[in-house]
């Protein structure tokens, strides 16, 4: 066993602390604070972590969180319009009746380039022309970035600590809005008294 590898997590910590540290970060907080509308977007994992961020915003702070999570949304727009413009199309349907500068839209990205990425960046740039506050989280620098795009480069080698890091910032901006991130302890002693107060009914 004193051979076994332990998988390269790039220093994540220090990772963490630098990226929300950083003025593009301040930023991201500053819009999501304000706003009471967020949209999250991602492509393969990074959409897992997306729609892992929706529900916990929506469960654990007072805004609405949404993401096209669901394959039966993706493939009705892709087949509707291409894999390229289906973000963009969603936004679309998303903004419906919403005021565009009470919206936060945050991507999350690990390709540099490619149909994944233009995917992503064609959806903020078109939203941020509407008004959006629309910021992207790159786990490397992109080539292309339009001005009206705040960018948040985790600068990491991995697509896990991409994914790990991006976790991680969803449950920061939780906290910095000033919510509470959940306890398992407490959840747990929550639910004991729960069960205590039925049996003793």
């Amino acid at each position: 066993m004193s051979n076994r590898e332990i998988v390269d997590m790039e220093s994540i910590s220090e990772k963490f602390v630098q990226i929300v540290n950083s003025p593009q970060w301040i930023a991201l907080e500053k819009d999501f604070i304000k706003t009471n509308n967020v949209f999250i977007l991602g492509n393969g994992g990074n959409l897992s972590v997306a729609d892992h961020a929706a529900i916990d915003i929506s469960r654990l702070t007072d805004k609405k969180a949404i993401c096209p999570g669901s394959g039966i949304v993706a493939t009705s727009i892709i087949g509707d319009t291409s894999f390229e413009m289906w973000f963009q199309k969603w936004t679309e349907y998303s903004l419906k009746h919403l005021d565009p500068e009470d919206v936060t839209i945050l991507a999350f990205s690990c390709s540099t380039t490619g149909a994944s990425s233009s995917s992503l960046l064609r959806a903020l740039e078109w939203a941020a022309d509407k008004g959006c506050h629309c910021h992207m989280v790159c786990a490397r620098e992109k080539s292309h970035q339009p001005p009206s795009i705040n960018f948040i480069n985790q600068d990491v080698v991995y697509y896990h600590t991409s994914e790990v890091i991006s976790t991680m910032m969803f449950y920061q901006l939780i906290h910095c809005a000033g919510f509470e991130c959940p306890s398992i302890l407490k959840k747990a002693d929550l639910r004991s008294h729960g069960v205590k107060m039925m049996e003793d009914r």
